[in-house]
């Protein structure tokens, strides 16, 4: 748990993704194979404990990107409030469902932004604005509102139901809007601060209306977990959010859906694992 704790930090700082899209396969095989949770609960033990190890992981990458100016105000603005709202919301709808059911709508969700990143990749958008050494504080692309209530209704629910800080969604979003990546991931490590204390603090008291026990845990929190992964992701995200900086913007787009594409092959090899 420790070494992946190191991975998902730097995939935090690196590309903006919260390290939720690490945290909850891991988990989810790890408390599957040893009975964390049962056949049932097992994703919401990982979903619960991956928000609240990236409430450290967060707040570092976001502490890294705002020295750098690449918090994007007017985007955090404009999503953040449907975000919050939704948040609350898709953890309770995830409680009521079962483990594989997630991991399939996890992997689905995966599908789907890399589809949206592929595009850009290969044909890279014309709404390309701004160059990347432009202040991030000082763009304002204007999204619509419409756009940015529904992204943020679709950030938040994924967070709430699968544990994703909402990288995968926030990243691929604002590139296509035109703004330059390394400010799309600065955007998305704020916006992930919120989703990952909400997140938490509903799985633990979710983890006790359903009754949960399990040694060691607080609701769907498994504290063995965040103990041992929270620290070194700190780190590692650090790390990340500086090495982003010396990394071509196109390298990192490869980079992120290289890696959401593995993560959605392990995730459907999970709905069959049970």
């Amino acid at each position: 748990m420790i070494i992946f704790g190191c991975f998902a930090g730097l995939a935090a700082g690196l590309l903006g993704l919260g390290g939720g899209v690490i945290f909850v396969p891991v988990l989810a095989y790890v408390f599957l194979h040893q009975g964390i949770g049962g056949p049932f609960y097992y994703m919401h033990f990982a979903v619960g404990t991956s928000l609240a190890i990236m409430i450290f992981t967060s707040a570092t990458a976001f502490r890294e990107n705002k020295k750098k100016h690449r918090i994007n105000k007017y985007a955090f603005k404009r999503t953040i409030p449907w975000v919050v709202l939704f948040c609350t919301s898709g953890a309770v709808v995830a409680s009521f469902l079962p483990s594989y059911m997630l991991s399939l709508f996890f992997a689905l969700l995966l599908i789907l932004m890399m589809f949206k990143l592929f595009k850009k990749v290969i044909q890279p958008s014309s709404k390309k604005k701004f160059a990347d050494g432009v202040i991030a504080d000082d763009i304002d692309i204007h999204i619509k509102s419409h756009s940015a209530i529904f992204n943020g209704i679709l950030i938040g629910l994924q967070g709430g139901m699968l544990g994703g800080g909402g990288g995968v969604i926030t990243v691929p979003y604002l590139t296509h809007k035109g703004y330059p990546i390394k400010i799309a991931t600065g955007t998305s490590s704020a916006i992930t601060i919120p989703i990952t204390i909400i997140g938490t603090i509903a799985y633990i008291i979710l983890g006790f209306f359903d009754h949960i026990h399990v040694a060691c845990a607080l609701g769907y929190l498994y504290w063995p977990a965040l103990l041992c992964m929270a620290p070194t992701s700190m780190i590692f995200a650090k790390l990340g959010v500086k090495l982003s900086s010396s990394i071509p913007p196109k390298v990192l787009e490869i980079m992120l859906l290289l890696l959401m594409f593995g993560i959605t092959i392990k995730m459907i090899d999970l709905v069959f694992t049970h």
